[in-house]
This record gives structure tokens, sequence and C-alpha cells, in this order.
């Protein structure tokens, strides 16, 4: 009979985070921290959080492990933990370093001007104010990235 008190290999190292975004693996390994832009709020998971289940709303979306921390503006998505696994299924997502400043910038003014024009349709506005948020998470970070290198 296997000892129940020997620790999982989650509980040594942390957490044991996998976070992907469609058929990419970006993440796969320990971490100390994994925060997240649940619907509801900011997540932050530490060593031992309790089970979870999460929406995740556009935003940044940040892992850290003893090597530094690694930063993606996500477009959305879910976030599991259980039992000391942290998965985050993105719907898109972009490094930092990656991220165009002035891409990202452009398409928040076209997605904030056309969404002045869609008021009245609810279904329309709801995929625009996406799109704002996407825009807005992918520009923050971006702005955030050429400030470190400076």
């Amino acid at each position: 009979m296997a000892d129940q008190t020997a620790e999982r290999p989650s509980q040594r190292h942390g957490l044991q985070v996998s976070v992907f975004a469609l058929t990419r693996v970006l993440f796969e390994g320990p971490a100390q921290e994994v925060q997240a832009p649940a619907l509801q709020g900011n997540v932050a998971i530490l060593p031992h959080h309790a089970p979870l289940l999460a929406l995740l709303r556009p935003g940044e979306l940040t892992v850290t492990e003893q090597e530094g921390t690694h930063r993606w503006a996500i477009s959305g998505g879910s976030l599991q933990v259980l039992d000391g696994h942290v998965v985050v299924l993105a719907r898109d997502a972009i490094l930092a370093e990656d991220i165009g400043l002035e891409q990202a910038e452009q398409e928040l003014m076209q997605a904030t001007a056309a969404a002045t024009k869609y008021q009245p349709d609810a279904a329309k506005r709801n995929q625009l104010d996406q799109q704002i948020l996407w825009a807005r998470a992918r520009v923050a970070l971006a702005r955030q990235a050429l400030s470190k290198a400076d």
C-alpha cells in the first residue's frame, strides 16, 4: 500500500502549471505563482490553493517561476486549480515581448470607434467590448515591456 503522507511533486515544487493557447503550449513546469484576470476580478494562485474553476477575461496572465516571470496578454479563456496543478486554456495569447505597441494601439482605436456605431445591437457591442479589452491588455503589456527595456 502506498504511503499516503508522501508529498506529491507539485507540493515539493510549488505549483505545476500548464498554459495553452489553441494548439500551442506556452508554458509547462513548476512555478511559485500564477496571476490571472478572472471575470470576477484578478486571482493569484499560490501553492496549496483551494480547488478553483474560473472563466478568464482579456487581460494579463503572469506565471512566476524560479528563473523569472512570464507575461502574456490573453483574450480570455479558463483556469482550473486542482491538487497543486494549474491549467490555463487561453483563447489567444501573446508574450509581452512579442506585442507590437503601434499595432495594438491602432486596433484599440478601431475597436473603440466601431463600438460607438453598435450601441443598440447588444451582441455586436459585446463582441466589440471583448475586442477593446483584448487590445487594452496588449497595449498595457507592450508599454510595460518597453519601459523595462529602457
